[in-house]
């Protein structure tokens, strides 16, 4: 117990002496709000602070929130179409639930690096993650290594002068790959974007004491469309993960699967109410199979 608060509070500590001590730029200094970031830090996942969900057996009213935050980043690359990021994470994901309590708070070292042809036009994208996390329900620690390649392209179409081609409405004449925010002509107000990875994970624990540790090969794919809606956007938000176990004691499925749909309506800046629906192997929760419906607040900064 004291060593998982102890390296907690040591990562904590060691990000607000770095943002403290850091000069304040934007292009270095990016504080966000999601619910997670297991894939890149583009994605619009929401925090979520939830006072009701109904699981597949009856209906309760708790509390429970899933919250991460990226205190600030660090390019180390930027030039030449290639960029080398480098930004820590704070994570917790609480729920009151009687039927599956869950209280785990991370913290996580995560890099990014782009490759590509040039200045944001970048071809890869290779994202590399360590994170420390303990379980004060089940009095565990636990370490996890992550890396996932995606595939990240914007074609833009530059006319004789150099200058970026652009439709009868304006705007920029795009693909549909991934990272890009695809926009129909008929209606340039719907959004749509997708980010497909594949990857590794290893979960191992912290104390020797503990046995369980697994390894898997990976595959994910987040969704997302802006859609308007009575003068404002909803926003939907799908995200799927396959994972094969590779190796590894720990009693874990050797083909776990996670789904998460979310559909969000923007009520302020930043601010909205949305309904979540999760369904397969909680990969926060050692891989607890769960079937949930939720309803509540939505935050997301930057």
């Amino acid at each position: 117990m004291m060593m998982r608060f102890a390296v907690i509070m040591l990562l904590l500590l060691l990000a607000l002496c770095c943002l403290s001590e850091a000069p304040i730029d934007k292009k270095t200094a990016k504080f966000q709000v999601r619910k997670s970031f297991v894939g890149t830090k583009e994605e619009k996942e929401p925090a979520s602070f939830f006072w009701f969900e109904r699981t597949e057996d009856a209906s309760n009213e708790f509390f429970k929130v899933d919250i991460a935050v990226k205190i600030t980043e660090w390019y180390l690359i930027d030039k030449d179409g290639k960029a080398l990021s480098l930004y820590p994470v704070i994570e917790w994901h609480r729920s009151t639930d009687s039927a599956t309590p869950k209280n785990t708070l991370s913290g996580t070292a995560k890099s990014e690096y782009f490759t590509g042809t040039g200045r944001n036009h970048y071809d890869w994208n290779l994202s590399g993650a360590y994170k420390i996390a303990g379980d004060r329900i089940k009095g565990t620690d636990s370490h996890v290594t992550t890396f996932l390649l995606r595939p990240y392209r914007k074609f833009v179409s530059i006319d004789d002068k150099g200058e970026q081609v652009r439709d009868e409405r304006g705007n920029l004449v795009v693909h549909w790959t991934p990272g890009n925010e695809i926009r129909p002509l008929e209606d340039p107000d719907f959004m749509f974007r997708y980010y497909p990875y594949i990857g590794y994970e290893r979960y191992s624990p912290v104390s020797d004491t503990v046995a369980g540790d697994a390894e898997f090969a990976l595959a994910r794919i987040y969704l997302e469309s802006q859609i308007p809606f009575a003068d404002q956007f909803l926003q939907a938000l799908v995200t799927y993960t396959y994972r094969d176990k590779l190796g590894g004691n720990a009693t874990v499925e050797d083909h776990p699967e996670d789904v998460s749909f979310q559909l969000n309506y923007l009520i302020a800046k930043g601010v909205s109410i949305g309904y979540s629906y999760d369904v397969g192997d909680d990969p926060e929760d050692g891989f607890v199979n769960r079937r949930q419906h939720s309803l509540g607040f939505k935050v997301k900064i930057n």
